[in-house]
């Protein structure tokens, strides 16, 4: 009998070695379902959304699983993609995340590469949701972004030359070019490149009648082995969603998300179209994949999660009727310089809406999209 047990013991540990190695040679993109585990009906729903304005028609996958096919910029997957969720019981397995070209390739920065979410800046880790979770994954920036790289500047201290890591701003220009700010007369121009350091910025900025560059944006001090690759990424929102009272027959809920890569802050409202109250629905919200946004170094993926519901009730339906709004988006407080323009928005009883900006300032892709979640 000791020998069948010590049989038993040591095909197990055989299995338990082989399985690591198994797992250790897997592609870190994507993660297989711990079959360890007995499930006990945990899973998570998911739905996508291609808000990367030069993107292709895209596919994506959860855990290989399709979720949404032959998204153009702007479609959205009907409905969500429910996901088991393997378990110990104390916590969930990781599942992939990845956007794929729905025939050739993505282009840009990635090329034949699909855009892959990774949960840190430093790492290939997948996303880790929680049981009966709801998320919202937005393919966003463009498919150009460079891939992020740590600048480095020098400076003399005490007579020591010393080396220290920088600040990376983006730039949308390969040149920035000006007049000269001493004789002779002629311009200087200034050699720009994806990544630029601290010390370039305040070159241009100088050139620039000491005002920032809107073509330069911060993305923070990238950290050392950053695997982000550029390109399009993902922003995953969790959707905690509003319930409503019983008898409610007037409000709605509705969240906004700042998704335009090169636009600073801005204000949303929603205008009735036949005069009347005003529905502030965003005040100065920045990019949400930005360091303004509150996301820095703004490196590879982010995700948004809450333990409340994030969809905020607006009265919308007035006498049985929905109210016709005119969606406004602004770059100031005083709606002076309106951007974008919906018209003809309407929002039902008892349901759940994001509105999110997307496109690029200054190109035909500069829209803004209505979701409805339930």
């Amino acid at each position: 009998m000791k020998n069948i047990f010590k049989y038993f013991s040591t095909a197990a540990t055989i299995l338990a070695i082989g399985s690591l190695a198994v797992t250790s040679c897997e592609e870190p993109d994507y993660v297989s379902p711990d079959t360890r585990f007995t499930p006990f009906n945990f899973s998570a729903q998911f739905k996508f959304v291609n808000a990367s304005p030069d993107a292709p028609t895209m596919d994506f996958f959860v855990q290989g699983i399709e979720a949404g096919n032959d998204l153009e910029f702007g479609d959205e997957q009907t409905g969500y993609t429910r996901i088991p969720l393997a378990s110990n019981l104390t916590s969930f397995g990781q599942v992939s995340l990845r956007g794929t070209a729905s025939s050739g390739n993505i282009g840009g920065t990635l090329g034949s590469a699909a855009a892959i979410f990774r949960a840190g800046s430093t790492n290939n880790n997948a996303f880790a949701p929680i049981n009966r979770g709801r998320y919202t994954v937005f393919a966003v920036d463009t498919i150009n972004r460079p891939r992020p790289e740590r600048t480095l500047n020098q400076r003399i201290v005490a007579g020591e030359t010393v080396i220290y890591s920088d600040v990376t701003y983006y730039s949308s220009r390969t040149s920035f070019t000006a007049a000269k700010l001493a004789p002779p007369a002629g311009d200087t121009t200034i050699t720009l490149t994806g990544n630029n350091s601290l010390d370039v910025f305040n070159l241009v900025r100088k050139y620039n009648g000491n005002v920032n560059p809107s073509f330069m944006t911060s993305i923070g001090a990238v950290p050392l082995g950053s695997t982000d690759v550029g390109g399009t990424r993902f922003y995953v929102w969790q959707d905690s969603l509003r319930t409503f009272a019983v008898g409610n027959v007037t409000q709605s809920a509705i969240r906004f998300a700042h998704l335009v890569p090169n636009a600073p802050a801005v204000w949303a409202r929603l205008r009735p179209s036949a005069g009347g109250t005003n529905l502030a629905i965003a005040s100065n919200v920045q990019y949400a994949l930005s360091v303004g946004g509150g996301f820095s170094p703004s490196v590879g993926s982010r995700v948004a999660t809450t333990t409340s519901v994030n969809f905020p009730a607006f009265t919308t339906v007035a006498t049985g009727t929905p109210i016709d709004y005119i969606l406004e988006i602004a770059t100031d407080v005083n709606f002076n310089n309106i951007v974008i323009t919906v018209n003809n928005l309407t929002f039902l009883a008892n349901k759940n809406y994001t509105i999110y900006a997307s496109g690029v300032v200054g190109k035909p892709s500069l829209t803004a999209k209505v979701i409805q979640h339930d």
